[in-house]
């Protein structure tokens, strides 16, 4: 069985120090994860969605719901995964208005975010993300997601050099945090 990781983040910034630390946990899951593990970076930038409109829905006779197209890929891709990495910036306290649009439109029905396992990353300011992630833990749990106990945060302004996680101890965080992750979704996909 190959175990299916779908990522993606909440900066549309070039040069975003959540993009590359999405980037970076990509590669350690598919380096740690081998043959067994197949690792999908969905790039927001590249897949613009609009903003949540139920208007945008419809439904046949038969009650089955459709989506525009955009918005089926992203359904596609994270409801044909085994585990999710989410990366966001914290933004006013809270998650990025990005991450939280598609999780938006994911969660219709039927809710793609159900039975998923996820791992949470953020570079941020002086918490390092943490409350944006304390605001993602709740809204991916109620959706039916297991996320993993332990988020990966790193400042956003030092450990940085041309676009690339230095810090030691950020780095090691991130192996942490993604082995975990990838025995957890073994764990629970299998």
């Amino acid at each position: 069985m190959v175990f299916r990781i779908a990522c993606f983040g909440g900066s549309l910034r070039k040069g975003s120090t959540n993009a590359a630390l999405l980037r970076l946990a990509a590669q350690v899951a598919a380096s740690k994860g081998g043959s067994e593990f197949s690792i999908e970076v969905i790039e927001p930038e590249k897949m613009r969605i609009p903003l949540v409109d139920t208007d945008l829905e419809t439904v046949s006779q038969d009650n089955v719901r459709g989506y525009p197209l955009e918005i089926q890929e992203w359904r596609e891709r994270i409801a044909n995964a085994h585990g999710l990495i989410i990366a966001t910036p914290e933004y006013n306290f809270s998650v990025a208005g990005v991450v939280k649009n598609v999780i938006d439109w994911v969660s219709r029905p039927p809710n793609a975010f159900a039975g998923k396992v996820a791992l949470m990353l953020s570079s941020g300011g002086g918490v390092k993300g943490t409350n944006a992630i304390n605001h993602l833990r709740p809204i991916l749990s109620g959706l039916g997601t297991q996320v993993l106990a332990e988020h990966v945060g790193v400042s956003a302004f030092s450990g940085w050099k041309d676009g690339e996680l230095v810090d030691q101890d950020g780095l090691g965080r991130v192996d942490d945090r993604v082995e975990k992750f990838l025995k957890m979704v073994k764990a629970l996909s299998s």
